[in-house]
């Protein structure tokens, strides 16, 4: 499989269990990644802050699945 880039920087990829963000991950081979996905809470600013505090790319791939049923409160 061709490397997409040698990149060699910490990076993080939201929605990476998911098709196209397991697909970049295999793609990376040099790079510190940060895999986030939905057993992540991120919804606090401090948290996320924390999370990407030495991250220089991120790779925002993250989407709601058609098949989630939502609800509103």
């Amino acid at each position: 499989m061709k490397n997409l880039v040698d990149l060699k920087e910490h990076v993080a990829i939201t929605g990476s269990n998911g098709f196209v963000g397991s697909k970049l991950n295999q793609r990376l081979p040099n790079a510190r990644i940060l895999d986030l996905d939905k057993k992540h809470r991120l919804e606090e600013i401090d948290t996320l802050k924390t999370f990407l505090e030495d991250v220089k790319v991120v790779f925002h791939l993250a989407g709601i699945s058609p098949t989630t049923i939502f609800s509103l409160i």
